[in-house]
């Protein structure tokens, strides 16, 4: 895998959405709401919905057109705020933003949203809203969790990549918005479609594990499509820190979260040496951004790492894998406990996506995945997305695999009405 600076892939292409928008209301617009006694919520429950505001079809259509077609509805877009906890966290506020069609149906097919890798609480989804309009402008409501440390719960460290995180906060957020349907008399779980690139497509199947798992009745899936996730992070670990260079920012991160959530048997500073100068945490705090955090940490393996853990690190595994050794520290246990290709059976219809020439997550993942988990298995199938010829390769920022699966579940939906 080619290592090269992460383009942070949603924020990026939707940042320009929310120039002109617009804050005139619909005649279906959800009401406010505010949760009468807040410090007796429970998990799962809204604290606050509020409206944002109005996107016109031909505002999406100028914006999105290019990208998926032209707009089947316009959206209005709401911030959502809701009760949840995680590891010690007990009363943690999370948020996430809804975009919701202007359709004034009464049953709407839902998506649920997880998004890429971000370093700047700045670039959250209820920060700078955007990702999921497409998907609403398709007729779809969508939801698009901010994930733990960011947006209302930036005062904790996000746990990147650490897979039970995604599925609570992702569970919570979906009983919040049941709520507010509920009492807008709006269905909006008969057809539930998960969705996620990147960093998301790891949220995503961990969130669809759970699903599967303990909310089959509250929560049927429709169809799940990952896309372009580091799925074992035993063996995304590996191919990282077994290179001379490597992304420092990225691998830093996952270090960090891994140590802060998870109990380790030695101290951060024996993995990475900066810890004992750098306060870590706080470069991941959401206050600075990709660039920043890159420009103090170095690139170069051997200055990143401590030697001597690396060669061990790298060994441990090795052995692993091809003696069936077991794994020498809680670390790389750690790493192997949060690999979302091992230990299930995916029950729901799934298709996995991943662009061939991806530079920055290899495409390896989607393929030990596939191998694993979908080969043998009717509900799995799995579009590896070729570069055109005689064009520039797709990357980890432009692939296709971005927006395809919102065609896959429309057609799924149309092959439904038809029965």
């Amino acid at each position: 895998m080619h290592i090269a600076k992460p383009r942070l892939v949603l924020s990026a292409l939707f940042c320009y959405l929310w120039i002109g928008q617009s804050l005139s209301a619909t005649d279906c617009r959800w009401e406010d709401y505010l949760a009468s006694s807040p410090e007796t919520a429970k998990e799962g429950e809204a604290l606050e919905l509020r409206f944002v505001a109005h996107f016109s079809e031909d505002q999406l259509n100028a914006r999105l057109g290019s990208l998926v077609g032209p707009a089947e509805h316009a959206v209005d877009a709401y911030y959502l705020s809701f009760r949840s906890s995680y590891a010690e966290q007990t009363k943690l506020d999370l948020s996430a933003m809804v975009y919701v069609p202007t359709s004034c149906a009464s049953n709407y097919p839902t998506i649920v949203l997880q998004h890429g890798t971000i370093i700047n609480n700045a670039d959250a989804p209820t920060n700078r809203p955007g990702e999921g309009l497409a998907e609403a402008a398709k007729g779809f409501i969508s939801l698009v969790p901010d994930y733990l440390g960011y947006g209302q719960s930036v005062a904790s460290l996000h746990p990147y990549l650490i897979a039970d995180s995604y599925a609570k906060g992702g569970v919570d957020a979906m009983y919040a918005l049941r709520q507010i349907t509920d009492a807008e008399g709006v269905t909006a779980f008969a057809d539930l479609f998960l969705k996620g690139y990147s960093e998301g497509g790891y949220a995503t199947l961990a969130l669809q594990r759970t699903l599967e798992a303990d909310y089959q009745d509250q929560f049927p899936i429709r169809a799940s499509a990952p896309a372009a996730g580091p799925y074992n992070m035993l063996l995304t670990s590996y191919d990282l820190i077994s290179r001379p260079q490597t992304n420092a920012t990225l691998t830093s991160f996952v270090s960090v979260a891994y140590f802060n959530y998870l109990p380790q048997d030695r101290s951060l500073a024996e993995v990475l040496p900066a810890a004992a100068t750098i306060n870590l945490p706080y470069l991941y705090s959401g206050a600075f951004s990709y660039e920043q955090v890159a420009g103090l940490l170095p690139s170069d393996v051997n200055q990143l790492l401590d030697v001597e853990y690396r060669q061990s690190f790298l060994s441990s595994i090795a052995d692993y894998l091809n003696q069936d050794i077991p794994l020498q520290d809680t670390f790389t246990q750690s790493l192997l406990d949060n690999s979302l290709d091992q230990g299930w059976q995916i029950q729901s219809l799934t298709r996995l996506y991943h662009c061939v020439d991806d530079d920055l997550v290899s495409i390896q993942s989607s393929d030990n995945l596939f191998d694993r988990l979908g080969k043998n298995n009717p509900a799995v199938s799995y579009e590896r997305i070729k570069s055109i010829d005689g064009q520039p390769p797709y990357s980890h920022g432009n692939c296709p695999a971005i927006f395809k699966p919102l065609f896959w579940f429309k057609e799924l939906l149309t092959r439904q009405s038809k029965m």
